[in-house]
């Protein structure tokens, strides 16, 4: 029975939180206000002291429309995500930086250093190079890059996830 209960609330909610429900229900509110006005105006008095329901009833739409329009629209707070280190990882010829957050995510620079000197590698078309490619020869063609990088995420997860568990 809750189940059958808390699936109606469900739709319900649904319902009042759907755009074009607001929208309808705070047009027919204040339809219902502004007919009201303009078709007593010599009342109107009398009306804002309550002696019409309607007037009251459309103030009371037009309130909960604009209560759950500004509800609706608010933007959730997100949980900053902290660095908690930054590192580098990798082969005997070129390593990646690796940054990891307190959400047990990382991100790796998309080219990678060299491993002698730790300096990121540049591009000199159709290769990129150690800033010091006279003293060391790290190089990775560009057409390689996707296919190491990829391989190297994946062994740098599997590293994080065996020797950093808290990071899980």
């Amino acid at each position: 029975m809750s189940k059958n209960i808390r699936s109606f609330m469900k739709t319900v909610w649904q319902f009042i939180n759907n755009p074009l429900f607001l929208f309808i229900l705070g047009a027919g509110g204040l339809g219902a206000f502004l007919l009201n006005l303009f078709y007593d105006a010599g009342a109107l008095v009398e009306t804002l002291l309550g002696s019409q329901t309607t007037l009251g009833i459309s103030i009371v739409l037009i309130i909960l429309a604009a209560i759950l329009g500004y509800l609706r629209g608010k933007p959730k707070k997100k949980r900053a995500v902290k660095i908690v280190e930054e590192l580098f990882m990798g082969g005997e010829s070129y390593k990646w930086k690796i940054t990891l957050y307190s959400n047990g995510s990382f991100q790796m620079e998309p080219i990678p250093y060299c491993s002698k000197h730790e300096m990121v590698l540049f591009e000199n078309y159709p290769l990129y190079l150690c800033p010091l490619h006279n003293e060391c020869n790290c190089q990775i063609s560009r057409s390689d890059l996707p296919a190491i990088r990829d391989r190297s995420r994946s062994i740098i997860e599997a590293h994080i996830r065996e020797n950093k568990p808290h990071l899980k």
